[in-house]
């Protein structure tokens, strides 16, 4: 999904000097499109991909350029099929990329955490660039504002994606990226099946927060790549945490009552998925009811006959990535 939230990580963690590498423009078909962004360090360690592996090696090249000239963008033409062009990777790029290359000076790296903070708030933030360059605004979801910007502030009300945008009220482009939090997934159930599930859905980007009554199952040990462990039973637990209407919920701890309990507490509760692993059978038992809410996702996961931990992990977390995808189509900034 984002790379920008591995990104921000990765500054904090680095002593060396780095460039952002974001894509602010994409004419006909491309690995990644506009808004996705890759860090490059000193030493040529990257965070993030911007293709398929034909672009990142001139990027990273022109990392001294950068730090001695400033910001620029590059443009990257993979229609043609001559030799010297970028279409012969056979990787189905056939477009032109633009490619914006900025050195992470203090001030920008400033800009960045502040970005960072925002969005583990829970705000999805826009980036405007000026043209140039010179000058960059963060706007938050609430409104907040922060960054180096001279001037009127530009209207994005019903922007809806990344990329070059127009701004009437300052007769001029800018270039905008749009970056929303990791999305929450709450994980009810800590057993063994569950550990495939949180790695590959923290892996493409989730938000996973693992939650079970059993100590000895809700561990670090067993599940590094979560973000937040909760222990307790559903009727401690779930009253103290805030859902979202954005918010993935998916129910599998083997236990009936406690899956009753947990279902008797959500059913009312707006979330963008709630799954509950098991058959339709299974879950209007839970519900006591004849049919399954439309609501419900049961079976979880998208019809691929998986079988195992794994291959169910991996459609389910497919299934995940579809929600999230449709539910970005449909936002705009407001």
């Amino acid at each position: 999904m984002e790379n920008m939230h591995d990104i921000i990580s990765r500054l904090d963690k680095t002593n060396q000097r780095t460039m952002l590498a974001t894509i602010i423009a994409v004419d006909g078909s491309a690995y990644r499109k506009e808004g996705t962004t890759m860090l490059v360090e000193e030493d040529g360690t990257r965070t993030g991909l911007l293709s398929a592996g034909c672009l990142e090696e001139d990027i990273s090249a022109r990392f001294a350029s950068v730090w001695a000239q400033g910001p620029m963008v590059e443009r990257y033409n993979m229609r043609s099929l001559d030799d010297s062009s970028w279409g012969l990777d056979g990787s189905g790029c056939n477009g032109v990329v633009d490619v914006l290359l900025q050195p992470v000076n203090d001030t920008l790296l400033s800009f960045l955490r502040k970005t960072g903070q925002a969005l583990a708030r829970g705000q999805t933030v826009a980036l405007i660039r000026s043209e140039d360059v010179s000058q960059y605004l963060c706007q938050t979801e609430s409104g907040e504002m922060f960054g180096v910007w001279n001037g009127e502030n530009p209207q994005l009300a019903g922007v809806e994606k990344s990329g070059v945008i127009y701004s009437t009220s300052l007769t001029k482009n800018l270039y905008l990226q749009v970056i929303r939090p990791k999305p929450r997934l709450f994980v009810f159930g800590a057993q063994a099946d569950a550990k495939p599930l949180v790695q590959f859905a923290a892996k493409v980007g989730f938000s996973v927060h693992v939650v079970d009554w059993r100590p000895a199952l809700c561990t670090k040990t067993h599940f590094p790549n979560a973000d937040k462990r909760i222990i307790g039973f559903p009727h401690e637990v779930i009253p103290t945490l805030s859902f979202k209407k954005d918010d993935a919920v998916l129910l599998m701890t083997h236990h009936f009552q406690r899956d009753q309990e947990i279902v008797s507490h959500l059913l009312d509760v707006h979330l963008a998925y709630f799954g509950i692993l098991g058959s339709k059978a299974r879950t209007a038992r839970l519900l006591a009811a004849a049919h399954v809410p439309e609501g419900i996702r049961t079976p979880v996961g998208l019809p691929i006959r998986a079988e195992g931990p794994e291959e169910i992990a991996v459609s389910v977390v497919a299934e995940l990535i579809q929600m999230v995808k449709a539910e970005q189509r449909t936002q705009a900034l407001t």
